[in-house]
């Protein structure tokens, strides 16, 4: 599991959006957020919030919104690694914390120096990290294959 949620996506949701958004703007989140999980109109929102709430892609979200992660993972009869980047700005150490109570025998690692993408991130800051995202040419954090790889081979 890498860079997985530990909370159902409404949560994760609303987390991300209550550290970019002024209170009125999150208050209008909810709601519209709650008609669109109806099937509603919900065009009321920042424009920048439109793409999240897009008509096509309402039936995926209203399935998301039911899959709590850390129930799921608490079912999996299989070993388990929960890879973190510690520079997550999407989820949190938290998140991968809670899959791991979850799921008691999973291995848990953190990487301290990853982003969400397991590029390497010096700040915190979603703006400063975009490039992280975008740049293809961006290797990931040296730290990632031999972790996995070093796990898979535990598993023998």
């Amino acid at each position: 599991m890498l860079s997985g949620a530990g909370r159902p996506i409404a949560a994760v949701l609303r987390e991300q959006l209550s550290r970019q958004l002024p209170p009125e703007e999150l208050v209008r989140w909810d709601s519209a957020f709650a008609r669109y999980l109806r099937g509603e109109d919900a065009s009321d929102v920042h424009p920048g919030l439109k793409s999240l709430l897009l008509p096509v892609n309402r039936h995926f979200m209203q399935t998301w919104v039911k899959y709590d992660p850390a129930v799921e993972i608490a079912r999996v009869k299989v070993p388990v690694l929960v890879v973190q980047g510690g520079r997550d700005v999407q989820v949190s150490e938290a998140d991968a914390r809670a899959l791991k109570a979850a799921h008691p025998a999973a291995e848990l690692v953190v990487l301290p120096a990853a982003n969400h993408v397991f590029r390497g991130a010096t700040t915190n800051d979603p703006l400063m990290q975009r490039a992280l995202y975008t740049d293809p040419t961006l290797p990931i954090v040296p730290e990632l294959a031999p972790t996995i790889a070093a796990w898979i081979k535990r598993l023998k």
